[in-house]
């Protein structure tokens, strides 16, 4: 790869993550509240270090309506989708370029030039990019990762993003190649660091006994949310039967990635 086509190529994608079509919504909607009034704010704390919000679809969602909040989802996703698709299908099919476009339009999605470095979480970009390298890929571990979080670990916040976890292991079986898995690592990473504000306030809540509370929260918050919880409230309710599902569902992921790295090997 050239060095400084590799550069100019961050720079850019960079410059395109940082659009927070988020805010761009709420300013031509007019809407008299911005991102950042949606701090959620932990229980007996006083520390204003210890709120948290993203700048991101989830958060525009809570003011604008679900709708709005699928529209911005989606748009995130092209963001990252098309340019890592034109790039690694049409005009460098045989390099890296587009797996530097990737963390480029991640980080500045997570940290927008524009807006003081104050941006989203990056899921919807993840999955963008994620569905420009591997379309059947991107699929496959969303459901995948629904089922382990939500039966395997009854934890619907892994339900939602365990698909992202079971990328690492996925591109590299794909590929067998080592920059395939630093790169996904490197997006694991970068999601993780973004997200340092949620992990704080879920180890606060823990700590004074409070998680119960948070985690309502959280499935309320949203619409998203909200159907995430009534699926896992029709898992629990399985009662003896949700054990042998367990058990099967982990069989299931086990047995689809032991074929495929057969398939690819």
């Amino acid at each position: 790869m050239d060095y400084l086509i590799s550069l100019f190529i961050f720079i850019g994608s960079y410059l395109i993550g940082s659009l927070s079509f988020a805010r761009i919504f709420l300013f031509f909607k007019k809407s008299n509240k911005k991102i950042e009034d949606l701090e959620i704010n932990i229980k007996n704390s006083e520390d204003n270090s210890k709120n948290v919000f993203g700048a991101g679809a989830g958060s525009a969602s809570m003011i604008l309506g679900t709708k709005y909040g699928i529209i911005i989802s989606i748009l995130d996703i092209l963001k990252a989708l098309v340019p890592i698709f034109l790039i690694l299908h049409f005009y460098f099919p045989n390099e890296y370029y587009h797996l530097i476009f990737s963390l480029g339009v991640l980080i500045g999605h997570n940290w927008p030039i524009y807006f003081r470095f104050k941006g989203g979480r990056g899921i919807s970009v993840i999955f963008g990019g994620f569905l420009a390298i591997d379309l059947f890929g991107a699929g496959v571990t969303t459901i995948l990762g629904l089922l382990f979080g939500m039966i395997v670990v009854g934890d619907p916040l892994l339900g939602y993003s365990g698909w992202l976890w079971l990328m690492v292991p996925w591109l590299f079986l794909r590929t067998f190649d080592w920059v395939f898995l630093v790169y996904s690592i490197l997006v694991l990473l970068i999601f993780l660091i973004a997200t340092i504000p949620e992990i704080r306030a879920f180890l606060i809540h823990k700590k004074e006994n409070n998680l119960k509370q948070y985690n309502e929260e959280k499935m309320n918050s949203s619409a998203q949310w909200r159907s995430i919880q009534k699926i896992q409230d029709f898992i629990d309710k399985l009662g003896f039967f949700k054990y042998p599902a367990k058990l099967i569902v982990l069989i299931i992921i086990v047995y689809i990635f032991y074929l495929f790295s057969k398939f690819n090997s």
